[in-house]
Order: C-alpha cells, then structure tokens, then sequence
C-alpha cells in the first residue's frame, strides 16, 4: 500500500507509531518547508503535484480541517474521493471510537438518502451508535447466532431481531449493513442476505477494495462517507453524467463523470468528447448554448440513466458537503423519485419573465418571446398554460442540471427540441445585440426544462450545487 499523508500535526504524531512508514511516499502540510525536500525521509509533496504520484490513499490526519482538505483536494487538483482517507479509516479495527465512527457514517447515509427499512448483520449500529429507532421506518437486527452477546437496549433500538433467515423470508430492506467483519466472514452474510436487500452495504479494510471488486464484478461499487470507504452491493446499472464545457478544466476523476466540450464545431479540445460527432447540432451553440450537448446526449447515448452538469456547477453530495455525487448516491435516490434536479433558483420580487427582460437587449427580448408564444399557439393547451404559469412565476429549476433514466430524458428532447428548432428558425438573431442577448434563445430553452416538469406526474428530487466561481480552475466564463 503506498499513502500520502496530509497533515503532520498533533493527531499525526498521537498516531505515529501505528504507521507503516514503508508504506508511506510523501507528506503534505502547509507548515514544511518545500525547499527542505525531505521530511521523516520523506519527499515533502507540493498538493499541486499530487497527482504526479502513485498512491493508493491520500491520509488526512485533522478532524477540523478534513472537509477543508478533501474539497481542495476534489475540485483544486482532480483526486478522486475514494483515494481521500481519513485516518481513522486505516485504524478502524483499534479502538471502539473508530468503530463508532464507521458505524456513524453508514447510519447517516441511510439517514441523510430516506433509506426506511435497515437490517443491521449482528447488531453493529447497536453496539455503537445507540441510534434510536425513530430514524427508520423499520431497523432490524440480525443476529448470527443465537448466544451473540446482546443487551436489554436492543430491544429499544430494533423493530425485531431475528436469528434465522427463514424468519425474515418475507421482508424486503432497502439497505442490509454487514459491518466490521473479516473479507470471509463478510462475504458470506453478502451470499446468506442479498435476496433480502436492494443493497447491502459493508465495510472494507483498508487496501482490499479490489479482492471484492474480483469476488462481486460490475454489481460491486465503492462508497465514500467522510473518507470511511465502504463497499455496496447492488443491480448495475450504465449511468453517465456529462460535463459539459467550453473550455478546459480540472474535471472529476472519476469514470462516472464524462466531459463533452459544447460548440466543438468550432474546434476543441481532444482530451474531450465533442458534441459534433455522430447525430449532432453543434453549429447552434452559439445560440443555445449547451442545449448542442444536450442534443447529442439524446442522440447519441444508450446509458439507462443519464445526468447532466453545468459548465461550473455540479451535483453536490449530501452526505459529504466537500464532495461530488457518488453512484451509489444517486441510484439510492432514483429507487423512489423519478428526477434529480438543482434546488430551485427564485427572482426575488420579479416573474422569470421580468427578470430575463431584464437582462438582456430589449429588441432580442421582444422578438423572442413573440415569436415562441406563436410557436406555443400550434402547441397543445396544457404547453401554453405550463409556459404563462413558469414565466408569470419566480421560480424555476436552473442550468439545465438532471439526472434521470435516459427514457425519461428522451421524452424531454422530444417535447423540447421540436421548439427549439422552430425559434432558431424564426428568431433572426441581430448583428448588433450584444453577444449575451445572442444566446437569448438557450436561455428561453433552459426555462423551458421547468415548464416541461411541471406538466409532468414525474417525482422530483432537489440537490445542492456546487458552483466553483467565476475564477476557478476553468478559468472565467
């Protein structure tokens, strides 16, 4: 195993003598001095080089500092949240507080993602969390043996408790918890309980991800909750989320993610999927903005489910405030709703009419907008009264930003583009608009993703975005 430490203060030094030093190649701290080169024998790394090196785990050793870290980490310098440990992680068989901590974090992510039905495997979360039962619909506990040791408290935390899988033979959990058990011990309770359970959720020691990736294959996937990584168990499913830019960036490393570079009719960059293969519309950009990349999404993709960020602006995790959204985060979410959307951006004291009015040149406004109420007339009714309803209101769901089943996103392209295509048609975009009010017709379709929500019987579930600023890694817009 090769580590890079992060952080060589009080924790560190508390803990030093767990350390395999030969498993460590570097140390990062804003407290050495880089023109020393070597610390503990060590090279001193630069967090800008990070990625220069081979590593299997970067060991955060701060608890006030650690979500500071792992974002710079994450959206600064392109690790990968799997690699961003905490130190506890590496000790988690030492002591009872780091059992808790482990068992602390399953918990949440059951908490924090409505997961309502829990088998505990012996009985783990009781030993240590305490947690009431109230956080669940239904928290059960299965014992491996009937002479476990067990408490009178038990009884107060789980529904039932049960020792025979026959007895739970009708039960279906949402989420079955085998942790703090040997690989042997794990993956035989995995065998024994996955006709029970959507996803079972285990712990992994430190470095043995890829013995379970070789035993579980596609339906294995990692899960990382405050740098306490976890192995789960579940259906797999062909799941993209796209990227979409028009300038380089530091994107996520992480294969669920995939950047496509919107307007590549102009010429892009190849370390990027361009939207100007295949079915495309790329030589629109210009007018409707990342629509091109939406466009080729449709066309040209045959994941089961899709999802989309918006040049700065990403899915942010609920579970981890520093991070990106994981796989297993977002197929929990898509169990019980049917879209993922940004939180909702509202005009104060303005219409999203007025508000667009607003900012851009008053002739492209007026034209635009009468010209798409004509299209809207050839429309069905149900279109027209969506559309005066979003537009007279203050609220819609911004930037384009969705993860959905890619039936769902196609039945949204059909309804969506047949109007786009009539505006470019119609709308003659004027040499003398400013280049913002240019692109007034990609901010006519981007509204239009609420108007098309709100005819829709379609559950929708709202998400933080992580907006990385104006001068970040990709540079101004």
């Amino acid at each position: 195993m090769k580590i890079i430490v992060y952080g060589v203060g009080k924790i560190f030094k508390s803990n030093l003598y767990k350390i395999n030093m030969d498993d460590v190649i570097g140390f990062v701290d804003s407290s050495l001095d880089s023109a020393d080169k070597l610390f503990m024998d060590k090279e001193i790394i630069e967090p800008s080089l990070i990625k220069t090196y081979e590593f299997d785990y970067i060991v955060i050793f701060t608890d006030k500092y650690f979500n500071e870290i792992a974002e710079r980490l994450i959206w600064n310098y392109g690790i990968n949240i799997n690699k961003i440990i905490n130190y506890l992680y590496i000790f988690e068989e030492e002591s009872i507080f780091c059992k808790s901590r482990l068992a602390y974090a399953a918990a949440k992510f059951c908490n924090t993602y409505e997961t309502k039905k829990v088998l505990d495997v012996s009985g783990f979360i009781g030993r240590t969390q305490y947690c009431c039962k109230k956080h669940f619909l239904l928290l059960d506990c299965f014992m491996i043996n009937q002479y476990e040791d067990e408490t009178l408290f038990y009884y107060n935390i789980y529904n039932n408790i049960y020792y025979n899988v026959i007895d739970i033979k009708n039960i279906y959990y949402d989420f079955i918890l085998i942790l703090d058990m040997d690989i042997k011990s794990c993956i035989q309770y995995i065998h024994l309980l996955k006709e029970f359970g959507n996803y079972i959720l285990f712990s992994i020691p430190h470095g043995k991800e890829n013995e379970y990736a070789q035993i579980f294959g596609k339906n294995f996937h990692l899960l990382n909750i405050h740098g306490m990584l976890f192995g789960v168990i579940c259906t797999c499913h062909k799941v993209k989320i796209y990227e979409v830019t028009h300038k380089s960036f530091i994107g996520l490393d992480d294969d669920l993610y995939v950047p496509i570079y919107a307007g590549s009719y102009k010429g892009g960059l190849d370390l990027y999927l361009h939207d100007n293969a295949g079915n495309h519309i790329s030589e629109y950009n210009d007018k409707i903005n990342e629509a091109t990349a939406m466009y080729w999404i449709w066309k040209n993709d045959d994941s089961e489910y899709v999802g989309i960020n918006h040049y700065r602006r990403f899915f942010q995790s609920k579970i981890n405030s520093y991070g990106y959204f994981q796989k297993v985060e977002l197929l929990t979410l898509l169990e019980n709703y049917d879209i993922i959307v940004a939180k909702p951006e509202y005009f104060d004291n303005m219409s999203v009419e007025k508000y667009l009015k607003e900012t851009v040149d008053f002739e492209a406004f007026e034209t635009t907008m009468y010209v798409f109420k004509e299209i809207l007339e050839d429309c069905e009714i149900k279109d027209k009264e969506a559309f005066d309803f979003v537009f007279k209101g203050n609220m819609i769901f911004p930037c384009n930003m969705m993860i959905l089943k890619k039936t769902i996103y196609d039945e949204y392209c059909a309804w969506l583009f047949p109007k786009v295509f009539a505006l470019l048609e119609k709308v003659d975009i004027k040499r003398e608009w400013d280049n913002y009010s240019k692109r007034i017709i990609g901010f006519i379709t981007e509204r239009l993703f609420t108007v098309w929500i709100v005819q829709q019987k379609y559950s929708v579930y709202e998400m933080p975005i992580k907006f990385l600023g104006e001068f970040s890694v990709y540079g101004k817009n």
